[in-house]
């Protein structure tokens, strides 16, 4: 789990139940890496992303998030600007 600000967005990085999602601000983009648990826990992506958050992950993670939608879906190597 880490967060981070830039360009005036708070951006998730694999937000993980068992880190310290606490106290943080809400995320306006979240990235996740993989479909293992520790990079996709649906409910801490819930705790930490603003119900307009952009979800920006690769393909296998895309029905994996049920009531949320990936906007970006990236393969290794893809790029995109937000």
């Amino acid at each position: 789990t880490m967060v981070f600000q830039a360009g005036g967005q708070t951006v998730w990085l694999d937000p993980w139940s068992r880190g310290a999602l606490d106290g943080k601000p809400p995320g306006d983009v979240i990235l996740i890496t993989d479909l293992h648990p520790d990079h996709l826990d649906a409910a801490a992506i819930s705790a930490v992303a603003k119900p307009e958050a952009v979800l920006v992950a690769p393909a296998a993670v895309t029905g994996a998030l049920e009531g949320r939608t990936v906007q970006h879906v990236l393969a290794n190597g893809q790029e995109v600007t937000i």
